[in-house]
């Protein structure tokens, strides 16, 4: 189903696994969008049983060349477990490059979130949450 049509795909963080025999099956997922960036839209899918995140360009010259320099960087990257896995790439049946990647969720604070609860209060956020948050990226 490779033609069912997302911030940044290089989350790092550690996540699931995946067995040698799912890896080698390309991916499902439907057409709602989990998230939206400039270059591809986020799906939901999986992969056999093992949940993945496939990222998918949006068309155009750049995206597709950003996704495919993506798939280039994870075909070089040696396992670690602080960088997602990719499990497989391909290209849709419109001949938009995706990839398949472990499906993580969020850890940390959500600066949007954060920054509107306290401004819904009429304050700004504390100097110091701000700078020990800084500190930890």
């Amino acid at each position: 189903q490779a033609a069912s049509s997302t911030a940044a795909c290089f989350i790092v963080i550690m996540g699931l696994s995946c067995s040698r025999a799912e890896v080698s099956k390309e991916p499902r997922w439907a057409s709602r969008v989990l998230s939206s960036g400039g270059d591809k839209d986020i799906f939901a899918g999986e992969i056999g049983n093992t949940p993945v995140a496939v990222c998918v360009s949006k068309g155009g010259s750049c995206s597709r060349g950003r996704v495919q320099n993506e798939v280039e960087v994870y075909k070089k990257l040696v396992k670690h477990p602080h960088i997602m896995r990719m499990y497989h790439s391909g290209t849709t049946k419109e001949g938009l490059p995706y990839l398949a990647m472990e499906i993580v969720q969020p850890v940390g604070y959500d600066l949007d979130k954060l920054k509107n609860q306290y401004q819904f209060a009429g304050q700004s956020v504390p100097v110091l949450l701000m700078a020990r948050i800084i500190s930890q990226l």
